[in-house]
């Protein structure tokens, strides 16, 4: 995604078109695997061992984050979301 939002923001800046290409060892160097996420896990247990409570609350970003091109040109606020999404 920031490849294709790259180029965009580079063909404007000389304005011609442009090509951006990773190599496959740039591609796994420098491509995210995943989205930071955040999970909260709390729980409770009987004096057996039996689950009793259970809490699980993750945050992550999934795929609706903004490529790098529309943060650095304004064209979307740098501002923290949260997404209303089912757990992973």
């Amino acid at each position: 995604d920031d490849v294709c939002a790259d180029a965009v923001l580079l063909s404007r800046a000389v304005g011609r078109p442009v090509r951006v290409q990773l190599t496959r060892e740039q591609e796994h160097l420098w491509e995210p695997k995943g989205a930071a996420q955040l999970m909260d896990v709390r729980g409770g247990a009987d004096a057996d061992g039996a689950l009793t409570a259970y809490q699980f609350v993750t945050r992550y970003p999934s795929n609706d984050a903004p490529v790098l091109a529309l943060l650095l040109t304004g064209r979307v606020p740098a501002t923290p979301r949260m997404l209303e999404m089912g757990d992973r």
